[in-house]
């Protein structure tokens, strides 16, 4: 590490490595084209189906960004784009694995959550009127307007009563689960559906990397030590590959799930070189503190 804590400049041969990864990563990008059609050819343009669409193409926007973050080597900018991937993985797994009502069931519950957070501007409602004295203690002199829900939340409320969503908006009601997957399921966080989907391993290491650092508890983190001495330094290539490989093993399931034997032979000809070359490349950084 050089004297100033932003100098971003990696040796050749690390950034020879960094971008074959990052190349990889991009043709995993446009393999989406493949999965998408995919997808549509088996759920149909039926707007339930939706999420199903928009769940895939966050898989490939964050991967997208971590194809960015790792040509730079800039490990903790990979942090938080896996952790929302590996989120988004295990929610499409989830719905490609199950009934289609755990599909209407994510709309359901963000329905909800929308319908909630437009309450607390709606300053005739209980939540409103909380957001209200806020904003009026704190002296902010923020002036939001006043949104009644009848009229903001109007398209909504009909979502809820459309035929094909009634009934799982009934059965939400009635059980009022905290996650969208526990509707239908004995799941009641997060690491019990990584689990149910044998990805509780994956949980551990990347909430592990990412939690504390999201939440800027682990920032002591930034310190290097060489030597008997310390600085402070703003990349972090070693934690590249495991990371990398993390983000290859996410979307090499979810792409084997959707598109079975033709994504096999996509794989073998195309990334499975540079995946096993990841998964094995160990760096070692020599720091120089002055």
């Amino acid at each position: 590490m050089k004297k100033s804590i932003i100098d971003r400049r990696l040796d050749s041969a690390l950034d020879k490595e960094f971008n074959a990864i990052g190349r990889a990563m991009d043709a995993y990008v446009d393999y989406g084209n493949v999965t998408h059609s995919k997808l549509l050819s088996i759920y149909g343009d039926n707007e339930l189906s939706t999420p199903l669409y928009t769940l895939h193409a966050q898989l490939l926007s964050m991967i997208d960004g971590i194809s960015v973050m790792v040509k730079k080597g800039i490990a903790d900018g990979i942090k938080p784009l896996l952790r929302s991937l590996f989120e988004a993985a295990l929610y499409l797994e989830y719905m490609l694995k199950s009934s289609f009502e755990e599909v209407i069931a994510y709309q359901v519950h963000d329905v909800k959550n929308k319908i909630k957070t437009r309450r607390m501007f709606d300053f005739n409602d209980p939540l409103g009127k909380k957001t209200k004295r806020t904003f009026e203690n704190e002296g902010k002199g923020i002036n939001l307007g006043e949104y009644p829900i009848d009229e903001s939340c109007k398209y909504l409320f009909a979502f809820l009563e459309r035929d094909d969503v009634r009934k799982v908006n009934e059965d939400w009601n009635k059980r009022k689960p905290k996650n969208w997957y526990s509707l239908y399921s004995n799941l009641n966080n997060f690491r019990e559906l990584a689990k149910h989907l044998k990805k509780e391993t994956e949980y551990i290491i990347i909430y592990k990397f990412t939690s504390e650092f999201l939440h800027a508890g682990s920032m002591m983190d930034l310190v290097k030590v060489a030597g008997d001495k310390g600085g402070i330094s703003l990349r972090s290539p070693e934690e590249v590959p495991l990371l990398s490989t993390l983000t290859f093993n996410l979307i090499n399931e979810i792409n084997l799930i959707i598109a079975k034997d033709e994504f096999v032979n996509w794989y073998l000809n195309t990334t499975k070189k540079q995946v096993e070359r990841t998964s094995m490349l160990k760096i070692d950084v020599e720091f120089e503190l002055f």
